[in-house]
Order: C-alpha cells, then structure tokens, then sequence
C-alpha cells in the first residue's frame, strides 16, 4: 500500500505541471491572437465595431480554457493527493497492527 501510495504521488507532478501551464498558455494564445482583432476596414463605424467586438470575442475565449484547464489539473491534482495519503496512512496503521499481532 505504502508503495502504491509513493507511485501515485510521483505521478503528481504531471498535473502540477498541466495547472501551472494552462492559464499562461491561455493568455499567450490571446496575446498572440490579439492582432488579427484589428485590421483595416473601409466601410462605417458600425460595421467596423461589429466587425471587432467580434474578433475580440474570438480572440478571449483562450483565457477561460487554459484558467479551466489549470483550476481542473489542481483540483484533480488536490484530490489524488489526499487518496495517496489516506493510502499511505491506512498503510502506516496495517504495519502497525501487524506489529502488535506478531508480538
């Protein structure tokens, strides 16, 4: 159990690594993304509004993903994390009982 537990917290680093990078990962999407919101136009500010509110629109839906990316990996992260103490602790308390019982 304790050796499952030990595997199970080595294997965490691959989340902690998925929710630092997500979220900046997201925002350099954007920011790379944020020219192609504005162009040339030739036609009345109307449409040209449109036209960019739209693009913008377009452009900021990276920023959720990778912030929904991050928060997901850490929480998934937190939660295997506390399974693989629990597991070790339930591990720590078998060895001990089974000390007592061969005593």
């Amino acid at each position: 159990m304790a050796r499952l537990a030990s595997e199970d917290r080595r294997g965490l680093w691959k989340l902690r690594m998925v929710a630092t990078i997500a979220p900046w990962l997201g925002v350099l999407l954007t920011c790379l993304q944020w020219p192609t919101a504005f162009g040339g136009f030739g036609a009345d500010e109307l449409t040209i509004m449109s036209v960019i509110l739209g693009r913008l629109g377009n452009v900021c839906v990276f920023i959720p993903i990778g912030l929904g990316a991050g928060l997901l990996a850490a929480g998934v992260e937190a939660g295997l994390r506390g399974i693989a103490a629990s597991l070790d602790l339930s591990a720590k308390k078998g060895w001990a009982e089974l000390r007592l019982l061969t005593r």
